[in-house]
């Protein structure tokens, strides 16, 4: 019976030590979650008022935003970006105003979250549905993080 006990433990443990070394703790953000949520705002904005009814977003490398919602612009792209580098993604259900209020039912913004990126570097996708599919199977790496420790 102990023997089977090994197997799940071993699997968390696992799992956790990989989580921890590719979420990058000892690489400082240069941006803050609630900072990108705020980015994300002015395009749920209509009238003055958030037009969201629902948000969340995810600490995620560049690799795992490009695996999910990433596009390649043709053949012959080079993608130059370090694959490592950890991206803040705002998803939500609302509009995307830059685009036009009644096109998007929902939005996912992604913005550069280390020095690895360009500070500007942003995407935005948009869709009609209920919910962006690919946003439930980004893992969050915000949650193997060691920034409140370093305050």
């Amino acid at each position: 019976m102990r023997r089977l006990l090994f197997i799940p433990i071993a699997v968390v443990v696992f799992v956790t030590i990989y989580m921890t070394w590719t979420s990058s703790p000892s690489v400082p953000l240069a941006l803050t979650r609630e900072q990108a949520i705020a980015r994300a705002a002015p395009d749920a904005t209509t009238n003055g008022r958030f037009a969201w009814s629902q948000i969340e977003s995810k600490l995620v490398t560049y690799k795992d935003w490009q695996r999910s919602f990433g596009l390649t612009p043709g053949l012959g792209y080079v993608d130059t970006t370090d694959r490592d580098a950890l991206i803040w993604v705002v998803a939500y259900i609302g509009p995307m105003v830059s685009v036009s209020p009644d096109y998007c039912e929902w939005v996912v913004r992604a913005f550069s979250a280390d020095r690895r990126m360009p500070v500007e570097w942003s995407a935005a996708q948009c869709g009609e549905g209920h919910w962006p599919s690919g946003f439930d199977f980004l893992p969050d790496r915000s949650w193997f993080r060691l920034d409140t420790l370093r305050h």
